[in-house]
């Protein structure tokens, strides 16, 4: 009789689950007219067995991966193929900006003071700014929260933040920066470059460095869109206590102010537009 193992079995398999081949047991007992003949039936049962029927000669059986005929083991079971794991959803970039704004210091002896400096702004620095010594980009970055932070006594207290606006500090540059960037949920949301709890006037304009001159020229609140996409969002959350809005009109932001201003006065505001603003006017010079 053939030595018939498991082996055997599988390469006349030849990968499929079934299959008719010539008789390993009786096929040189057999005329040679015969030897061709596919009586012998092969069958898968699982990836370690292999059942057999042979209609010529009757030997029948089953052969194991894991047992041939002098007994111990052969041959491992076919290792399955390892399951990948499920893949990890991104973080939001609220939770970025969150993330950012945490591990952000205050920006007094860091390059955000020399930045502050640079522009001609006055210090202190409002508690809505902050430092990150790369901002995501490897820069040295001004971080900008966005957000209504509300006054516990005459401190701040900063919200909840899921948005920031970063300014990539480069005092190397002719204006001091190298571009800036949101991250997070803005929209709809101030950052706040100055607050006056007496103050019935508010300022908002596009950037952070215009508004807190004129937030702290007037000694009113200040509001920064940090963007002029941002701008007409604003009109929503403007609390109704403010008796006078003043919007800073730049050169290629007229569309966006318009559109704040209507909403604004939609809501029954008084608005005012100040177009190319002078950094060192009073609130009552220009507002009055």
């Amino acid at each position: 009789m053939a030595d018939v193992t498991y082996d055997t079995l599988d390469r006349l398999l030849g990968g499929r689950s079934k299959r008719e081949t010539p008789c390993p047991f009786c096929s040189h007992q057999r005329k040679a007219a015969h030897r061709k003949s596919l009586c012998f039936g092969l069958m898968r049962r699982s990836d370690t067995e292999i059942v057999f029927h042979c209609m010529n000669c009757g030997e029948n059986g089953k052969r194991s991966s894991t047992w041939n005929e002098s007994g111990p083991p052969k041959q491992l079971p076919r290792p399955r193929r390892a399951e990948s794991p499920a893949p990890q959803p991104e973080p939001s970039t609220g939770h970025l900006a969150a993330l950012m704004w945490a591990n952000a210091i205050d920006p007094m002896g860091t390059p955000v003071e020399d930045y502050w400096r640079f522009r001609k702004l006055s210090l202190p620095i409002p508690p809505s700014v902050r430092f990150h010594p790369t901002g995501g980009q490897g820069k040295p970055t001004l971080v900008h929260a966005a957000g209504m932070p509300t006054l516990a006594g005459d401190e701040w207290r900063i919200p909840e933040v899921t948005g920031v606006h970063r300014t990539f500090v480069d005092l190397a540059h002719e204006k001091g920066r190298s571009g800036k960037q949101a991250l997070g949920e803005i929209k709809g949301k101030p950052c706040v470059c100055h607050i006056n709890p007496e103050s019935l006037g508010l300022v908002i304009g596009e950037g952070l460095e215009k508004v807190t001159k004129f937030a702290r020229a007037w000694n009113v609140d200040g509001w920064s869109a940090c963007g002029k996409s941002f701008l007409p969002h604003l009109a929503d959350v403007v609390p109704d206590v403010f008796e006078v809005v003043t919007i800073l009109r730049d050169a290629g932001v007229t569309t966006e102010v318009d559109e704040l201003a209507r909403r604004l006065v939609t809501r029954g505001l008084e608005v005012r537009i100040k177009d190319q603003p002078i950094a060192g006017t009073t609130h009552a010079d220009e507002i009055a």
